[in-house]
């Protein structure tokens, strides 16, 4: 993956999650940025690391040429911080 930097707004859920109401740091394989969607993970740390467990629901309809087409993108992900 290449380098990259992001930001999101988060609200503390419980001890040991997060939630991102507008969007959290997750980019789909084919390359669009789901920052608009709104994720829930959980943390843990492991001695200098912080890991997120990640997992995203995005719903899209598309119209194109005539055709409707409904684009569904389930993500799950484990993220690992290492200070």
């Amino acid at each position: 993956m290449p380098p990259s930097s992001s930001s999101a707004n988060y609200v503390a859920v419980g001890q040991d999650s997060i939630y991102c109401p507008g969007g959290a740091l997750i980019t789909m394989a084919n390359g669009e940025n789901m920052q608009g969607a709104a994720a829930g993970m959980k943390y843990r740390f492991e001695g200098d690391k912080l890991i997120l467990n990640i997992r995203s629901k995005q719903s899209t309809i598309v119209a194109e040429g005539g055709l409707t087409q409904e684009d569904n993108f389930d993500v799950t992900g484990v993220l690992t911080l290492q200070r």
